[in-house]
């Protein structure tokens, strides 16, 4: 039994399309889009939110199975594609997948649907495991550069710090000697006194 919500079957024979919706609704689909051609197919693909999985006939022309193959990568829909003319297996290299050529076994397509499922569930929960490692890189870097920059004005302040401390024990060295001087009568000229 397939866990999904809603199919879409994009097959331009209407008596196979529903075929196959009957075996769907069977497997446990709840509900089945179905699209007869090449306008109706893109637009069912693009309800995204309540599509699950695709069947998609390659009897369109090349460019328009290519491209309905790539729309439904290009949104995580797991699709299985079908075929009558084996030869389109040739020209049909989109991913993983390969065309199931008719006539098939209709349990041959459910265990092609729950496979095509699962991978897809499968690399969603990777790019989100990706995501989520890729976030905590993220963080880690920029508590790193904080950490970094906290150093740099600590740094900075120690720098800062010592510099005040050299100064202020230089001008006490200087008064110092000065009262020494004093102390002693010598007067130093104006240019070498502290202000």
């Amino acid at each position: 039994m397939l866990d999904t919500a809603t199919a879409l079957i994009i097959e331009p024979n209407p008596a196979v399309a529903s075929a196959l919706c009957t075996a769907l609704k069977y497997a446990g689909i709840r509900e089945i889009i179905e699209a007869h051609d090449i306008a109706s197919g893109f637009a069912g693909l693009e309800r995204v939110p309540r599509v699950d999985c695709a069947v998609i006939d390659l009897s369109f022309p090349r460019e328009h199975a290519l491209g309905m193959a790539q729309r439904a990568a290009d949104l995580s829909i797991p699709a299985v594609f079908t075929t009558a003319d084996y030869r389109k297996v040739e020209w049909f290299a989109f991913g993983d997948s390969l065309p199931l050529c008719k006539p098939f076994l209709i349990r041959e397509l459910l265990e092609c649907l729950e496979l095509e499922i699962e991978r897809s569930r499968r690399l969603q929960l990777e790019a989100a495991a990706n995501r989520e490692h890729s976030e905590r890189v993220r963080l880690d870097a920029a508590a790193e550069r904080e950490r970094a920059i906290r150093l740099r004005l600590l740094s900075a302040a120690t720098r800062e710090r010592y510099q005040r401390i050299r100064e202020a024990r230089a001008e006490r060295q200087r008064h110092e000697h000065e009262e020494e001087l004093r102390r002693l009568g010598i007067t130093l000229p104006r240019s070498f006194r502290s202000s």
